[in-house]
Formats: C-alpha cells, sequence, structure tokens
C-alpha cells in the first residue's frame, strides 16, 4: 500500500483533547495507521502533509508523520518513528508549534509534545523561539531575543517540562555553551511582558501570564539542580583533562595510585570557564531571597539538592505550605 499523509490524520471536530497537534491543525493523530505503517516499513518516506491539512488561518508549515506523531504527544510512536528513519520537515519551527493554549487561554508548552520530541531525538532543548520583551515601567524598553526552549517553560512556570529540558541541555549549556541561556533575574520577578514574535506577527499579541513568579522560580530551582548533575559530572572529565596538560600536577602515591597536585586550582579553572548564566542554584538562592514576601526566612539549598526538593523549598519559601 502507498500510504499518504492524509492517511494518518483527521479532523479533530468534538475531539476534547487537546494537544499541539489540534490547536495548530485542527487535526488528531490516527494511531492504529501509524502503527500499521510501521508494521510495513512504509514511514521511512518523506510523507509531508498537503496544503489541503492547514486548517489554520496562520500559515503553518507542512508536516511529516513523525511531526504529526510529536505534536500529538505520543511519545512511543514518535520514537519508533524515529528508529524507522521517518524524518521531520518543521526543523527549528517546531518550537513555535510546541506553544499552545490551555483551556484558561495561557500560553503553555504542551508537555507531552516536549517529551515526544526529545524521545525522537529532535533536540528540542537545544531549538529556540524569538521572543519580543518589554519593559513597560518608565523608560519603556522593548527589545527582541530569541530564548531556549528551557528559558520559556521556565517562564511559563512549568517545572516538569523546565526539568526535562535542563536534563536533554545537560553540559552544552553548563559547561560548553553551545546552548545559550537568555533568561535573567528580572525574568523570574516578571518585570517584563514577554510575547511571542511569531503569534505577534499573526495579530496574537496575548503574552506570558505575568503573576506566576512563585512558579518560575521553582522552575528554575528545579533546573538549576538538574544542571548541578551535569555540571558535576564534567568537573571530573575536565579536570583530568587539565591534568594531562602539565603532568608534573600528578603524584604517584606509594600504593601506586596516581593523585592530582593542586587540585583547588584546577577547579577554580573550570570554574573560571563555565558561560554566566541565572540557572545555577547559589545565583538562584541570591535572585529569590530578593523579592521574598515579608519575614526574615532566606532561601538556602542543601549540597546535592535533589530537584524536586529545590523546587519543593523555593514553594515553601514564597507561597508557604510544603
Amino acid at each position: 500500500r502507498r500510504w499518504a499523509f492524509e492517511d494518518f490524520v483527521r479532523p479533530c471536530a468534538g475531539d476534547s483533547t487537546t494537544s499541539a497537534l489540534s490547536f495548530h491543525y485542527a487535526l488528531v493523530l490516527d494511531d492504529s495507521a501509524v502503527e500499521a505503517a510501521i508494521g510495513e516499513g512504509a514511514v521511512g518516506q518523506d510523507l509531508a502533509a498537503s496544503s489541503g491539512t492547514r486548517s489554520r488561518p496562520r500559515q503553518r508549515p507542512a508536516l511529516t508523520t513523525l511531526d504529526a506523531a510529536v505534536l500529538a504527544g505520543r511519545v512511543a510512536l514518535a520514537a519508533a518513528l524515529a528508529a524507522c528513519g521517518a524524518p521531520s520537515a518543521v526543523g527549528q519551527g517546531l518550537a513555535e508549534l510546541l506553544l499552545i493554549e490551555d483551556p484558561s487561554g495561557r500560553y503553555v508548552l504542551d508537555a507531552d509534545a516536549v517529551e515526544a520530541a526529545i524521545a525522537a531525538n529532535l533536540h528540542v532543548e537545544a531549538m529556540r523561539m524569538e521572543m519580543m520583551q518589554i519593559d513597560f515601567t518608565y523608560p519603556m524598553r522593548k527589545t527582541t531575543k530569541k530564548f531556549g526552549m528551557l528559558d520559556i517553560a521556565i517562564c511559563l512556570g512549568q517545572e516538569a517540562v523546565a526539568r526535562m529540558l535542563a536534563e536533554g541541555a545537560g553540559p552544552r549549556l553548563t559547561v560548553q555553551g553551545t546552548i545559550p541561556c537568555m533568561l535573567a533575574e528580572s525574568h523570574l520577578q516578571c518585570r517584563e511582558d514577554l510575547f511571542p514574535l511569531g503569534l505577534w506577527k499573526a495579530g496574537k499579541n496575548k503574552s506570558f501570564s505575568k503573576g506566576n513568579s512563585a512558579q518560575r522560580a521553582a522552575a528554575a530551582a528545579a533546573a538549576a539542580a538538574e544542571l548541578d548533575v551535569a555540571r558535576e559530572r564534567e568537573r571530573v572529565e575536565y579536570l583530568l583533562l587539565f591534568a594531562q596538560w602539565d603532568r608534573h600536577w600528578f603524584s604517584r602515591h606509594r600504593s601506586g595510585t596516581i593523585h592530582l597536585c593542586q587540585p583547588t586550582l584546577l577547579r577554580h579553572i573550570f570554574e573560571f570557564m563555565l558561560p554566566e548564566q541565572v540557572l545555577t542554584l547559589p545565583r538562584l538562592e541570591d535572585c529569590i531571597n530578593e523579592f521574598r514576601p515579608g519575614g526574615t526566612q532566606c532561601l538556602s539549598f542543601p549540597a546535592r539538592v535533589a530537584p524536586d526538593e529545590a523546587a519543593r523549598l523555593t514553594r515553601k519559601l514564597l507561597v508557604g505550605g510544603g
């Protein structure tokens, strides 16, 4: 059988679920058809959507079966399609397609779609979304920046999504700097109004929610704890690399083991090379303690704190409760 993209989707009229696929394209995925195509080995071909499937007023990029599975939030199907060599057609445009509106009309990232994109190895953690930020305090300032998906998840206060993206970003964000972080303390304090530029140009001038500073801080704390684990893993590798550059930093012990000399100096070199960013637990402590509610209690993260615990401690300080 010769499969076409239209065999894998159907209109979502009357469907009560909200996914990125239904929000942007008014379509739902036919799981059984996709599974049948996988069984026949037919998913490796470039099954792009025809122009007739673009049912939203704003022009959307054509999709492949893999893109549809990701946007529908089908984690297992997306992973299976990627393993079979199914291509993606949207590329970096996937970032904007992951942004939807929840039933209350607020912008959110589709968590299932993000997880499916990670399972399909689409490197969503490295994707960026162009944002316009406006500070309406005098003098008014307007700038345009490309936010990473982790920045977006934190500004939306989505703790679970931020953890997934932080785990995927790992050393590329914390050490190598190949994934830039645009997040600043002012974003945690909700000073600026943030508008997705692509949707702004399409006439949707709605901004991210601003009354969620506690949720933003908790998401940032969970992400920072995940990134600290990645940073600690990389530190060992880099210390060994630095030591190999100058062998007199090695010291042989009588037991036959090799010890490092001047480990403190090596750690300082490692810390100096790290990219400057707000997503470290010590810097978050200072930032959160600055805008905490009245009272004398200060936030202090224990060493090697787990992401869940870091988020819990942040919420406890800012909103009370456990």
